[in-house]
């Protein structure tokens, strides 16, 4: 009867197991007048077709603008997609022929708050795996205060439009935040554009 019972418990655990999908951030380091990206990461076991979010900085950090827009492939047609106000982001490979809109909703002495949603045009998603979906580009003011800012990076109402079962469902997922620190400067990176690459010594040679 024992054994009944628990082969009976496992069954209804697998029928109520919920889809998951996790947004994660890491910590930054941005320099004085400087820029960094962002990398957001998504870990899902289930399709995921639409994710939205919301990102808050601090005073004297902002997302730049960009006019590129975004560059999508529908069967055999390329379009370009340029959202109005939109901010300065780069897809991943995960995200390849995503589109992404990305406003700036308010500013106020407490920071900047952006919205950001991705879709995915086509049909398909995205697969169930873990890496990064996206990269967010940051730039800090000359004045910004000097400082290790705790919970400087936020996100908040996120979703994600997952796919279980055939059906799609609206997975909410806690807020996450990170630490962002403001430095006079990174060492190392030469050309001061938040990243320590091949473009630094090139840089200095010149």
């Amino acid at each position: 009867m024992k054994k009944r019972v628990t082969l009976l418990f496992a069954m209804f655990a697998a029928l109520v197991t919920t889809a998951s999908a996790q947004i994660s951030v890491s910590p930054l380091t941005i320099a004085q007048d400087g820029n960094a990206e962002l990398t957001v990461n998504l870990k899902n076991d289930e399709v995921v077709k639409g994710i939205q979010f919301t990102l808050t900085l601090p005073k004297g950090v902002t997302v730049p603008g960009s006019d590129t827009g975004i560059t999508y492939s529908d069967g055999n047609t390329q379009t370009t997609y340029t959202p109005s106000n939109s901010v300065k982001v780069e897809l991943t490979s995960r995200t390849k022929g995503w589109w992404v809109l990305g406003n700036k909703i308010s500013e106020s002495d407490e920071g900047n708050v952006y919205k950001f949603v991705l879709i995915d045009p086509s049909v398909k998603g995205l697969a169930a795996g873990n890496g990064e979906i996206m990269k967010i580009s940051f730039k800090a003011a000359e004045n910004v205060d000097l400082a290790e800012i705790k919970n400087g990076i936020a996100l908040s109402d996120i979703h994600e439009s997952v796919v279980n079962e055939g059906s799609n469902n609206d997975v909410a997922q806690a807020d996450v935040s990170t630490d962002l620190t403001v430095a006079e400067f990174i060492k190392g990176d030469v050309n001061n554009n938040g990243k320590i690459d091949i473009d630094d010594p090139v840089c200095v040679l010149n």
